[in-house]
């Protein structure tokens, strides 16, 4: 008898129960070798489970608690914020190419000087007078005078050279310096303005044609 097999088997039947009982050896060292792995893993885990919580907790212990700040409003200046940047200009704006157009009297008065305007006849008389339009190369100059008490108190320009842009910009600038001098000086001599000279011959002798009417 050999293994507990009976002495009247066979070779084959004894061969066949060795295997079994080889299978069977193996297959529970097998398992015994599965479930202490199985025991190894699970304590692995849960060893690692617990340094996870018992770290978690040893940090949450250690935090400093935050404190409550209350609610700080922005500034009302931060929180509106332009949506987007303001257009800017493609084109300058074109300048201007001409003069605008002046009235047809050039106001010039000034105080009158305390002396009288005499003329050799006399003191001139009170009123308001107009002299001859007296033609210059670059156009008609007609003056207006008022005397008053016997003094020219004004001289106004009602017609003056202004048919191109560089003539009137002329008589703009020097018909008022030439009307200040008469009523500074009490007589129609004036100082002519550097560019203006045809201006100031044509003014002077207007100014004289009024003083003559006034006389």
């Amino acid at each position: 008898m050999v293994n507990g097999a009976p002495p009247s088997m066979g070779v084959t039947s004894r061969l066949v129960i060795r295997w079994l009982h080889v299978t069977v050896s193996l297959a529970r060292s097998t398992m015994r070798t599965l479930l202490s792995s199985l025991a190894v893993l699970t304590a692995s885990v849960a060893y690692v489970a617990w340094q996870a919580l018992a770290g978690g907790t040893a940090r949450a212990g250690n935090a400093v608690p935050a404190t409550t700040q209350p609610p700080t409003a922005a500034p009302t200046w931060a929180l509106a914020q332009p949506t987007a940047v303001p257009a800017q200009p493609t084109a300058v704006p074109a300048q201007p190419t001409a003069v605008p157009a002046q009235p047809t009297a050039v106001p010039t008065r000034v105080p009158a000087s305390p002396t009288a305007a005499t003329t050799g006849k006399g003191a001139l008389h009170d009123g308001t007078w107009t002299s001859d339009a007296i033609q210059t190369n670059w156009g008609p100059i007609q003056v207006e005078m008022v005397v008053e008490n016997g003094r020219i108190t004004d001289v106004a320009s009602i017609q003056y050279p202004q048919s191109r842009s560089r003539s009137l910009q002329i008589s703009r600038y020097a018909l008022p310096i030439y009307a200040e001098q008469v009523v500074s000086m009490q007589n129609a001599r004036v100082n002519s303005v550097s560019g203006a000279t045809q201006t100031a011959r044509g003014f002077q002798q207007a100014v004289q044609a009024a003083i003559q009417k006034a006389s």
